[in-house]
């Protein structure tokens, strides 16, 4: 659970259509009663064989590719957001 502006979002990780790799992408959500508000980032693509190994180093924030400037970045705007 993640709570930004005092609203409480979720995060996940999902991976993308296997074509010999496969992407995972991070997903910062925050459901409101009729809509939500996503922000999505594609993080890297992985061998099949290792990727459920990557989702749940992911999961538990202990995968290397977290540390990414451009993570933590994505990380530092969502953690920005105001809502009306």
């Amino acid at each position: 659970m993640i709570n930004i502006d005092g609203v409480e979002g979720f995060i996940r990780f999902h991976t993308g259509i296997p074509m010999g790799s496969q992407s995972v992408s991070k997903t910062t959500i925050f459901p409101f009663e009729n809509y939500y508000i996503a922000a999505v980032q594609t993080l890297g693509a992985y061998e099949l064989a290792v990727i459920q190994e990557v989702l749940v180093e992911m999961e538990a924030g202990r995968h290397s590719d977290l540390m990414q400037e451009d993570v933590l970045m994505m990380d530092r705007l969502v953690s920005l957001i105001k809502f009306p």
